[in-house]
């Protein structure tokens, strides 16, 4: 009886070892599998050609779990713009045979037309291989008249304004048929001080038998410096239905140019306001019924200057004489917005002691 216990301990050591030997080799060759596997990225297009504004995906592919912060798309930007990006990972463990994929897939959309190289993407060490893309214009989309379901137009009411003198831009989107996740884009340009005028402004405009909505956007513009100055166009981007399915369409404006003119020769002061009209009113203002030496009176200066920020027009200073003291208080700046521009004002407020009687 004890004999046989013993046998059946030692036939149980026996399978607890062979059992571990089994899994010592078979993580030796998994470790064996994944260090002679070697290390890529490899990137895929769905297509190979396209049309202008059409989606290409791009399709990268490591065969190691070390990625880092995952694929470097820098280098994508000056040709494409990113639209989107996703990533899953892939696992598969078989003895001698063991594999980690990680699949990130980008959405394209090109810049331009023309033959571009997607180039060499890195991932971690490794890198990619570079792709070619060739892309073609677009068909015209155009509806049953012949006219275009989405038109940008850009202009502005001056094309020769002097050195930081208001001019007004508008921008106009003409739809005849409804955008999805359209956008505007906005004026900008370092030589240019741009704000907002107004809300945008709805209407309806039927072109060539074409009933479009209108949408305006305008915006108030001061050059800052003299000669040509050039303003990219304006464009807006969106999904939009079509008879063979959606489609995301890219309508751009005419590009703009500025002639500034610099100040006059002949303008000698060292103040220099481009305004269409400026008006000055003051005031004086008792503190009592009989004011006498050392009481104190209030002087109201209002600056209004059309077609010119409050910051633009040049602050006025005084000095107090022997028969007063002056003590002016900070400027107060605001502005108000029409349909012509807009109109700067500063308030003054200065503090009037006399110092002698008269």
């Amino acid at each position: 009886m004890v004999t046989m216990r013993l046998f059946h301990s030692s036939l149980a050591v026996s399978r607890a070892a062979s059992l571990t030997l089994a899994a010592m080799i078979v993580l030796t060759l998994s470790l064996l599998s994944f260090s002679a596997h070697a290390e890529s990225v490899v990137a895929s297009i769905d297509k190979s050609t396209v049309t202008e504004n059409q989606v290409v995906q791009l399709t990268l592919r490591a065969n190691f779990t070390n990625t880092g912060k995952g694929p470097d798309l820098s280098a994508l930007k000056k040709d494409f713009d990113v639209l989107g990006q996703s990533q899953n990972s892939q696992f598969s463990f078989n003895v001698g045979s063991n594999t980690a994929l990680t699949y990130w897939v980008i959405s394209l959309m090109p810049k331009s037309v023309g033959t571009f190289e997607i180039p060499p993407i890195s991932i971690g060490k490794q890198s990619s291989q570079a792709i070619k893309l060739i892309v073609k214009n677009a068909p015209q989309l155009l509806d049953n008249k012949g006219n275009p379901p989405v038109i940008v137009k850009a202009q502005i009411s001056d094309n020769n304004p002097y050195l930081q003198q208001q001019v007004i831009f508008s921008e106009q989107l003409f739809t005849s048929v409804s955008l999805q996740n359209a956008n505007l884009t906005q004026p900008s340009n370092p030589d240019l001080v741009i704000e907002r005028l107004s809300d945008d402004q709805m209407a309806y405009q039927t072109i060539n038998g074409t009933r479009y909505q209108v949408l305006t956007r305008q915006y108030l513009v001061f050059p800052q410096k003299s000669g040509l100055i050039s303003m990219a166009p304006q464009s807006v981007r969106a999904m939009v239905n079509t008879s063979s399915g959606k489609r995301i369409i890219k309508v751009q404006s005419d590009p703009i140019e500025l002639q500034v003119q610099p100040i006059p020769a002949s303008y000698t002061s060292d103040n220099w306001l481009p305004s269409q009209s400026v008006s000055i009113s003051t005031s004086l203002s008792k503190t009592s019924d009989t004011p006498k030496v050392g009481d104190t009176l209030i002087w109201d200066i209002e600056i209004n200057a059309k077609g010119a920020l409050p910051e633009q027009i040049p602050q006025l200073t005084f000095d107090s004489t022997a028969g007063y003291k002056l003590y002016p208080q900070p400027i107060k700046f605001s502005s108000q917005k029409n349909a012509t521009g807009i109109v700067g004002h500063q308030s003054l407020i200065i503090e009037v002691v006399p110092t002698q009687a008269g």
